[in-house]
């Protein structure tokens, strides 16, 4: 997940973690229980957010390359 912090307000990156997850959920994109790997950061431009979901076989293949 990369986001955009929208203004210079101290903002917690990990509230909007729960938000991204449960609209994943409610989408039918995922199920919280199944969810191994979660990474996210501030990005400085760019969409709002972003979120890229993997299948984990897939992101381990790309960290043994």
């Amino acid at each position: 997940m990369e986001v955009v912090r929208p203004d210079k307000r101290k903002r917690d990156l990990d509230n909007l973690l729960k938000a991204a997850s449960d609209a994943l959920v409610s989408a039918g994109i995922l199920e919280d229980h199944h969810c191994e790997w979660i990474d996210a950061r501030w990005v400085k431009e760019g969409p709002e957010c972003v979120l890229v979901v993997q299948e984990m076989s897939e992101l381990m293949d790309c960290i043994e390359a």
